[in-house]
């Protein structure tokens, strides 16, 4: 069992009187033949080990770029604070710029073994062991770019009240890449979700796993819809408004 990871980031920050700007990037790669963990469930086991009779490394977990290996991931950002009299408020503009390049999958499916290896003892011998038809990262989705603005507004009454406005913009430019990473109009969306494209395999005829090489197109096939958003989420989060206004005391 393999798993790594391994990443460098930097940062830098300059704060002036009215201008702000900053940014950070990671450089990062993960690699092995176990993913290990989810974005969602953290870390979880792996079933390498689970009927090793019935597996080989080369087809069931094949090693290669994980699936949240995403190589590079940049954010810049910029505010400044428009030159207003005390009395008329205060108003700050934010500006962010965030991109994310793809992450890998690959085209595999769970196949049947039994009928092409004897059972050398098991009660309830595997009838669904996964088989990787390409390289594990043999795939990526596209990379994602996304401008985002903001504007903050606040007046203060008397004493230490005051009211505000909070309004921000995201995705300005309506960028739509194929990522795996909208989301519903309350969250921001980033993460990358694969569910939301198709990576489905078709099984076309019998292969022996053990002595066969299969050939696309005769054992097995990428379904119609392979590589293809299954719903909205699959892109950029389309532009977004979005407010609140209060009182704070």
């Amino acid at each position: 069992m393999r798993r790594r990871y391994a990443g460098l980031i930097t940062q830098a920050n300059y704060a002036g009187a009215r201008v702000a700007v900053g940014g950070n990037y990671t450089l990062s790669r993960a690699y092995g033949n176990v993913e290990a963990e989810t974005v969602n469930g953290g870390p979880s086991g792996a079933s390498l080990y689970h009927y090793p009779e019935y597996r080989r490394p080369e087809w069931n977990y094949p090693q290669g770029d994980l699936s949240i290996d995403q190589r590079h991931r940049a954010r810049g950002w910029a505010t400044y604070s428009v030159p207003m009299n005390s009395s008329a408020g205060s108003l700050d503009i934010g500006l962010v710029q965030q991109f994310g390049s793809g992450v890998p999958y690959g085209a595999v499916t769970v196949i049947n073994p039994t009928s092409f290896m004897a059972n050398p003892g098991y009660a309830l011998p595997p009838s669904q062991i996964e088989y990787f038809f390409t390289a594990r990262d043999a795939f990526r989705t596209e990379a994602t770019y996304r401008t985002d603005a903001s504007v903050n507004y606040s007046y203060r009454l008397r004493g230490a009240s005051e009211v505000f406005f909070h309004g921000e913009v995201l995705n300005v430019f309506n960028q739509f890449q194929l990522c795996g990473c909208g989301d519903t109009v309350f969250n921001n969306g980033g993460l990358t979700n694969m569910t939301t494209i198709g990576t489905s395999v078709i099984l076309r005829a019998p292969f022996n796993p053990y002595t066969t090489q299969p050939v696309q197109g005769t054992n097995w096939d990428t379904h119609s819809n392979f590589g293809t958003p299954l719903n909205t989420f699959a892109f950029t989060t389309p532009r977004l408004f979005r407010f609140s206004v209060g009182v704070r005391f």
